[in-house]
């Protein structure tokens, strides 16, 4: 894995480009923030806030990786039927 900048992806992500970019809504973003289940907005300016998005996409990684766990009875496993 490289660790080139994308001059096309800014490294820095607002709370309404993050909603969209995940598929919550902010005041959930914000509860998931402050129940520890979402990596921490920090300052960049006096009153700005921004997500790291590096760290919003190894969340999703994380999420998706662990979506295979979870037992759903609506979709079974295909190889726990076999």
């Amino acid at each position: 894995m490289t660790n080139t900048l994308e001059y096309n992806q800014p490294t820095f992500l607002r709370l309404r480009e993050v909603a969209h970019m995940i598929g919550l809504q902010p005041g959930a973003i914000n509860r998931a923030v402050r129940a520890g289940q979402f990596p921490r907005p920090f300052l960049i300016g006096v009153r700005t806030k921004a997500f790291k998005r590096a760290e919003i996409e190894a969340w999703m990684r994380q999420r998706d990786a662990d979506r295979a766990s979870y037992a759903d009875p609506a979709c079974p496993n295909v190889e726990a039927r076999a």
